[in-house]
């Protein structure tokens, strides 16, 4: 059956129909577009403008910085954001480097670099602080704690010896107080012996005396017999003033011994240990000493002045002054008027030989003579340090400190190894050098240099320790004039 013919009239109404809703339809569909396009424009301008702002505290390249994303994840436990923690931990960083808690990194960086350029100055140099410029705030702290830890431990190491040092000083005066004590119980003994004798002497005299009238009296009634008590009592007399010499002499040993405990260095150099009794001319002089006093032929003495007596020694380094051609010159030392030597003993007296003269001064009955290691009545004890020069050729030897000690102990004296209380001289040789090292110096030059350094060592505690007990210091030149060497040498 074929279709039902159109109606033309509806066909045109539902192509209207169709057109009106497409126009619609089209029409809200632009509409949308504009206000979708609208939201986009403007979505895409709040998108750039919180890009440009997140830029400004972190771009791309800084967001996958381990930092930042440690700043972020901080973030989530402190509810803060990671600009807030940054901030606080700013804050934090200028509190511990300043002291004070400021958000701008240029104050922080200012202090830090102003305590590295104090740190690097010449003064922390000199205390031993060594940063470079370029240094940390971790090194600088580091290097000024191990610094100080260094300083504490050197004070430490100080206190520790001045408590030694101080028990060593307090031991040495308990010792020269102990020495003072028996010193003055011994003079205090042989004070009182010699009252006893000066006692037994005032006895012997008022005997004496009592004697003489009886033999005043019995030389009435009988001459021969008056004269032979008078040869007794002459006799006797002569045994009394024996007695009072002997006493006189003791008397001047104490005397001696007092003066030596007061001032024992200049006193027992300046003491004089005998004079000249008599001058009969030919080059030969008598002496007060003899058999029994520990003299022996060969030992010189130096003649002093009597009423100058024995010279101070003077200064410890030697002096020079110009020879009367003035072209050399010559030691200025504690010379006497004349050096003698001993040829023959005699009871209480000796015969010496003038080695050496003065020109204008003579010697004369009562000159004082002197040897600095003789003593009649002590023996000194010495202590001999160095090498000496004795031939004076410039190159000092230990064979001639053998000389000087045979010396020593040749003529009563005592050698002592080390410094101490009980020794009265000490004698030096040549002040040792040590050689300035050299840019390739080898094994043995190295060797002799430390050598060398030992010795100057030693040689500069002797001088402290004599030093230290006022002990006087001789060097060789002035030990050997003391004792008349250089004369002897001659011959």
């Amino acid at each position: 059956m074929p279709p039902p013919p159109l109606n033309p009239q509806g066909n045109r109404a539902g192509l209207i129909t169709a057109v009106v809703v497409l126009s619609i339809l089209f029409v809200t569909s632009a509409i949308f577009a504009f206000y979708f396009s609208a939201e986009s424009s403007k979505a895409q301008g709040n998108v750039k403008t919180l890009n440009e702002k997140l830029n400004q505290y972190a771009n791309n390249e800084a967001q996958g910085d381990p930092a930042v994303q440690a700043l972020v994840e901080a973030k989530g436990e402190a509810g803060q954001s990671a600009i807030q923690v940054a901030v606080g931990q700013l804050r934090s960083l200028s509190r511990a480097v300043t002291g004070e808690e400021n958000t701008n990194p240029a104050v922080a960086q200012q202090a830090v670099a102003s305590l590295v350029q104090t740190a690097t100055s010449d003064d922390m140099k000199a205390a031993g602080v060594t940063v470079p410029p370029t240094a940390s705030l971790r090194e600088l702290v580091t290097q000024l704690t191990n610094r100080v830890k260094g300083l504490l431990a050197e004070l430490n190491d100080t206190k520790e010896q001045l408590t030694a040092a101080t028990n060593k000083v307090k031991e040495g005066e308990k010792a020269r107080q102990d020495m003072q004590a028996a010193m003055d119980q011994k003079f205090g003994e042989q004070g009182q012996q010699l009252a006893d004798a000066m006692s037994k002497l005032d006895a012997s005299r008022n005997q004496g005396t009592q004697s003489v009238g009886k033999v005043q009296a019995e030389t009435t009634r009988a001459l021969g017999a008056a004269q032979q008590q008078a040869s007794n009592f002459q006799k006797t007399i002569g045994e009394r003033d024996t007695t009072i010499a002997q006493l006189q002499k003791e008397l001047e040993v104490a005397k001696q011994k007092i003066a030596r405990q007061n001032n024992v260095g200049e006193s027992v150099i300046r003491q004089a240990d005998g004079r000249v009794i008599r001058v009969p001319g030919n080059n030969n002089v008598f002496i007060n000493l003899g058999l029994g006093d520990g003299i022996t032929p060969g030992m010189t003495f130096e003649v002093y002045d009597r009423f100058g007596g024995v010279p101070a020694p003077g200064n410890d380094e030697d002096q020079t002054v110009a020879t009367a051609a003035g072209s050399a010159a010559k030691p200025s030392l504690p010379r006497g008027k004349a050096s003698i030597e001993v040829v023959r003993l005699a009871q209480g007296q000796s015969e010496c030989k003038i080695a050496r003269q003065s020109l204008g001064q003579p010697v004369v009955e009562g000159d004082v003579i002197a040897n600095l290691v003789y003593d009649k009545n002590t023996k000194y004890n010495f202590v001999v340090f160095g090498d000496f020069d004795l031939d004076q050729n410039g190159t000092p030897t230990p064979q001639d400190q053998d000389v000087v000690k045979r010396l020593i102990t040749q003529w009563g004296g005592r050698l002592q190894t080390d410094v101490n209380v009980s020794t009265d001289f000490v004698v030096l040789g040549a002040e040792p050098e040590v050689p300035v090292a050299a840019e390739n110096e080898g094994p043995q030059e190295s060797a002799r240099r430390e050598a060398a350094t030992r010795q100057l060592e030693a040689y500069n505690n002797v001088v402290a320790a004599a030093k230290g007990l006022n002990i006087p210091i001789l060097n060789q030149n002035r030990f050997l004039y003391y004792i008349g060497y250089y004369e002897q040498a001659k011959r």
